[in-house]
């Protein structure tokens, strides 16, 4: 792990996603988390994990942005204390709020899909 984005979505992420990707980066963002992690992160954000199961789920990626991974960035980095973070302020008076609205309601319905899978899986 290189690069922890800790910015919320609409903050550049897939921006930043695709100009890692052009520097040869494998980067896990949204879609990737889920796709190659989700059982595991599934129960870490329902039940908590250790920094060393925290390595585990990230060991295969250069870069995490967007949600889930920016909410415990800080235990991404204990994880991987060599890592740099990088954070993305947009000021209050540029915020598309109707897009980020949108943006964490789907959030919120794909962990709620996954959740549902997972626990029907398990």
């Amino acid at each position: 792990m290189k690069v922890i984005c800790s910015g919320m979505p609409k903050t550049g992420t897939k921006s930043l996603s695709a100009a890692l990707r052009v520097l040869g980066y494998t980067v896990y963002d949204l879609e990737e988390q889920f796709w190659y992690r989700g059982a595991e992160l599934t129960k870490l954000m329902m039940e908590g994990c250790s920094i060393k199961e925290i390595r585990e789920i990230y060991e295969d990626a250069d870069a995490v942005t967007d949600i889930p991974s920016n909410a415990f960035w800080e235990e991404i980095l204990q994880a991987f204390p060599d890592s740099k973070v990088h954070l993305v302020f947009i000021f209050k008076a540029t915020i598309d709020t109707k897009s980020f609205g949108n943006c964490c309601f789907q959030g919120q319905f794909y962990f709620m899909f996954l959740k549902t899978l997972f626990s029907v899986v398990s």
